[in-house]
């Protein structure tokens, strides 16, 4: 089975103020799949510091969660978890 891991943060390529954050995920995601299971964990390349703040933005940063979402299914992954604690995109993917 292939697991692609998508969360919201920017990979650390992007902006390497988040290393630390890629390295924990990357660390702990696999830990919680059954054994055999492939993991792929990436963030975002771009996100705005408002994000929070602005529908406006959120939506903009919706598109790099739903273009990863159609590599994954066109790389043949068989899920797509989005991990965070914001509920961006849920919709849109379904």
């Amino acid at each position: 089975m292939k697991i692609w891991y998508q969360t919201y943060s920017p990979t650390a390529a992007a902006d390497p103020k988040w290393r630390h954050f890629d390295e924990a995920c990357e660390k702990y995601v696999p830990t919680v799949a059954r054994a055999g299971t492939q993991v792929h964990v990436t963030g975002v390349h771009k996100r705005a510091p408002k994000m929070l703040l602005s529908s406006y933005i959120q939506y903009l940063h919706m598109g790099q969660i739903i273009n990863n979402a159609l590599a994954a299914e066109r790389d043949g992954y068989d899920a797509f978890v989005l991990g965070g604690m914001r509920d961006i995109c849920h919709d849109e993917l379904r």
